[in-house]
């Protein structure tokens, strides 16, 4: 079955399926042409022998009754120049005269057809044998024209026959011979084909194998040459973009090595199958192949940030997933050392907590000394300058207070004290807590809940606080006439607080760092509102820390909407 597999075979098969059917075709029509010929040659000597003694016999006969007489005549003088078998009888079918003298064998009813007027050629079997017959009718033509017999002329079709089958015979072996020779021809002809297809193939296997300086000679067919060019063109094409492909491995090669990061690849079985020489370092292996990821890099296939702590330092992992050729979901972990990070938060937490704790003994000194002058000064050009030390003092104390906020919540020793709760009783707390400050701002506050409040593990201190937060500052940026509104939602499984004021709005470039701390605006219209720049930072800090979201939007001229997005209970 592989043999005919071969383009070769198949042209083999195509060829001589082709010649024998023609040839096949041929000698049918061929052999059915001699045998009809020579049957037509013996039906044409056996009518005209027939047409003779029919035309004797009326000659011979001048009356139905000298039929009998006429018949004894003919047959004593002509039987003997002929081979064939002579039988004279009448309108009856009553045998008048038999040169094999069978005179008892009655006329066959297909030789007294003739009598319809015509002659007729009939055949039939005897021994085995078939016997061509031609019969005449003998006519009287006077008083009245008149069919009284017939004359029937037979001969054995032996020798036709025989000489039929030697014609046959040797048609067939001439047809014989000629499929031999097609045979050998077509065998010549398919491999004058297929030789440059063979050469084609062998050039085309080496250069799958990678030998792209190969190529293909020019030879056989105008079809054969362009598909050697094709393939020629293919080859130089592949060797172009394989050398394209080697020279950016290279450059990304060299660019991984070099980068500080650590690079690792892991395949969907959890094997590295890459480490750049920063990973190496990070991971303190030498030899990687085949290993399977370290248990402290164990996470999940999303896009996601980890920390992770290898050999005494800090990473931050990023995961990046990706599929691979098969389509099995693999790694990629980026590495980035943030040890002297961490330290120099700790040191800056430290100094911040510190120099808020130094700060709030001379505050308080400050503002108690403040306090005592303004009662009992009674000069009121020292009143102005006294309350600008007292608001000062407060303005301060607030900083300090933030930065203590601050510090306190990203330390990761302070924990949540989270207990179920429905958030909207703590959002409707401080808006009919800061609605004093709305009314004196002539600011309109309102609050929308969600139509099914339902509980959630929060801590309620930090929830309200965070509300505080963001309704102060909004309050703070709105001017007179203008709207508050606060509103709760679930939306896929997230709870959503939004705040919505109609202040002056945020420009686009500033939203990215709303929630930094110490974040002032550029504007000037925004930058004479007080506050000490740390009230949203506290609020990401403390909704991060119930693994939610921070979300801004603003149109300028139109108005703010800050959105906390917490995730919601089942």
């Amino acid at each position: 079955m592989r043999l005919l597999n071969t383009i070769r075979s198949r042209l083999v098969l195509t060829y001589l399926l082709l010649v024998s059917l023609s040839l096949g075709i041929s000698a049918g029509f061929m052999l059915r042409w001699m045998q009809s010929s020579l049957e037509r040659r013996a039906e044409s000597q056996l009518i005209s022998q027939s047409r003779v003694l029919a035309h004797f016999m009326n000659m011979y006969t001048q009356h139905p009754d000298d039929l009998s007489e006429s018949a004894r005549w003919v047959m004593h003088r002509f039987p003997r120049l002929t081979r064939a078998r002579i039988r004279i009888a009448d309108q009856q079918g009553t045998i008048l005269g038999d040169s094999l003298e069978r005179l008892a064998e009655p006329m066959a009813p297909e030789a007294l057809k003739a009598l319809e007027g015509q002659p007729i050629t009939w055949f039939s079997t005897e021994d085995g044998v078939r016997v061509a017959h031609a019969s005449t009718p003998i006519e009287l033509q006077y008083p009245t024209v008149q069919r009284v017999g017939v004359v029937d002329v037979a001969s054995n079709l032996s020798e036709l026959d025989d000489t039929y089958r030697e014609l046959k015979d040797q048609l067939l072996t001439a047809l014989g011979l000629a499929l031999l020779g097609s045979v050998l021809a077509a065998m010549l002809l398919a491999a004058t084909l297929t030789r440059p297809l063979e050469r084609i193939r062998q050039t085309a296997a080496r250069i799958a194998e990678g030998q792209l300086e190969e190529r293909v000679e020019p030879s056989g067919t105008l079809e054969l040459s362009q598909l050697g060019a094709t393939i020629n063109h293919m080859a130089g094409q592949l060797s172009r973009q394989l050398g394209e492909l080697l020279a950016e491995r290279n450059k990304i090669s060299t660019l991984l090595a070099s980068i500080p990061d650590g690079v690792v690849a892991v395949d969907a079985a959890g094997t590295m199958t890459y480490l750049n020489a920063a990973a190496q370092a990070a991971l303190r292996l030498d030899r990687w192949e085949g290993q399977p990821l370290p248990e402290a890099l164990a996470f999940p296939p999303e896009p996601q940030a980890h920390e992770a702590h290898l050999q005494e330092r800090i990473y931050r992992a990023l995961v990046v997933p990706f599929r691979d050729e098969g389509g099995q979901i693999g790694r990629l972990l980026l590495l980035r050392d943030i040890t002297d990070v961490r330290r120099l938060e700790e040191m800056r937490n430290l100094f911040l907590s510190s120099v808020s704790h130094e700060l709030r003994t001379p505050l308080t000194i400050i503002k108690g000394f403040a306090a005592t002058l303004l009662e009992s000064c009674e000069d009121e050009s020292l009143k102005k300058p006294l309350t600008r030390i007292d608001t000062e003092a407060d303005r301060l104390t607030r900083l300090v207070q933030d930065l203590l906020e601050l510090t306190r919540l990203r330390s990761l020793s302070l924990s949540m004290d989270l207990a179920p709760m429905v958030p909207e009783e703590v959002v409707e707390d401080v808006v009919d807590l800061l609605r004093p400050q709305a009314e004196r701002s002539e600011v309109t506050l309102s609050f929308q809940p969600h139509s099914e409040a339902r509980s959630m593990s929060l801590d309620r201190d930090r929830l309200k606080q965070v509300v505080i937060n963001l309704v102060d500052n909004a309050l703070k940026f709105t001017p007179s006439g203008g709207k508050v509104t606060v509103r709760t939602s679930v939306e896929s499984g997230r709870w959503r607080l939004e705040v919505e004021d109609t202040g002056p709005g945020i420009p686009e470039e500033d939203l990215p760092l709303l929630f930094d701390h110490f974040f002032r605006s550029k504007d000037t219209k925004l930058r004479t509102i007080k506050g000490t720049g740390l009230g949203l930072a506290i609020v990401k800090e403390i909704v991060e820390r119930h693994g939610g979201a921070v979300e801004a939007s603003s149109v300028v001229g139109q108005g703010t909407c800050l959105c906390v997005v917490l995730p919601a209970a089942p």
